[in-house]
C-alpha cells in the first residue's frame, strides 16, 4: 500500500497489517476484461476474514482506493460504489460508511423480502 494510499485513510482508524495487505489485494487489477488485453484492468476479489477481523473497514478502504484511481473516469469526477449485502447488514453498512467518511454520500435502499 503507497504512502498516498495510506494518506487517505480516516485519521482516527489503525489499520492492522493484514488489513492494509488485503486493501492493497483488493486494489490490484488481476482480471483482464480481453484476450488481447496485454495487462490485467479489473479488480476482483473475496474477503473470507473471520468475524470480527475488519471486512467492512477493508471493502470500503478499498472502494474509496479504487475511486481515486479512475476519477478520471468517472461522471463529473464523482465515483459511484454499489455495496450488495444481506438485508441484517444493511444498517450496518450504513452506519459504518457515514461515520468513517463523512464527506461520502450515501444512500441506504432495503427492499421487501420474499
Amino acid at each position: 500500500m503507497t504512502e498516498q494510499t495510506l494518506a487517505t485513510l480516516p485519521k482516527h482508524l489503525t489499520p492492522r497489517s493484514y488489513q492494509l495487505k488485503s486493501i492493497d489485494f483488493c486494489t490490484t487489477p488481476r482480471v483482464r476484461l480481453n484476450e488481447t488485453d496485454s495487462t490485467p484492468t479489473l479488480c476482483r476479489c473475496l474477503i473470507t476474514h473471520a468475524p470480527g477481523s475488519g471486512k467492512t473497514f477493508i471493502a470500503t478502504e478499498a472502494a474509496h482506493v479504487l475511486c481515486q484511481q479512475h476519477a478520471a473516469l468517472t461522471y463529473k469526477g464523482h465515483a459511484s460504489t454499489l455495496v450488495i449485502c444481506p438485508a441484517h447488514l444493511v444498517a450496518q453498512w450504513y452506519d459504518f460508511w457515514t461515520q468513517q467518511y463523512p464527506e461520502d454520500h450515501v444512500v441506504s435502499i432495503e427492499g421487501q423480502g420474499q
